[in-house]
């Protein structure tokens, strides 16, 4: 369990920095994404999208296709759920892959806890680096 929980938070963490970096490659200026409320609802989103992309999608697709070309189609049809900005589409497919590898090696807690992870850091420590006032409301 702890091993899970681990994976999960090294993985979300992982997918922050990521994201950071493609960004900055690609010189594009992110419009911090809404981080000035957060709603306390938005979790429930996440884990939603991880039980749909990763246990559903992923896990259907791994009964009639190899391991790699499931992770590539369940990452690639995440990636086209987000922005389609061109970083933001790279960054949605590479967090897919990451958070696929991770719920194949763990499991769906693991996977749920490193999109949490990715999306609160992306929320609380993007909005003190962009220095706003976060907000937490129902």
């Amino acid at each position: 369990m702890v091993s899970t929980i681990l994976a999960g938070i090294a993985t979300g963490a992982s997918v922050f920095a990521l994201s950071i970096a493609i960004t900055n490659i690609m010189r594009y200026k992110p419009v911090p994404p809404e981080i000035k409320v957060f709603k306390i609802y938005r979790p429930i989103g996440w884990i939603v999208e991880e039980v749909i992309y990763r246990w559903a999608l992923l896990g259907f697709l791994l009964r009639g296709f190899p391991t790699w070309l499931s992770l590539i189609i369940s990452s690639a049809i995440f990636a086209l759920a987000h922005p389609l900005e061109k970083s933001r589409l790279i960054i949605s497919f590479v967090a897919g892959m990451l958070y696929g590898i991770c719920f194949l090696e763990y499991g769906i807690l693991a996977a749920i806890i490193a999109h949490l992870t990715t999306n609160f850091l992306v929320f609380f420590l993007l909005g003190w680096i962009y220095k706003k006032e976060i907000t937490v409301t129902v």
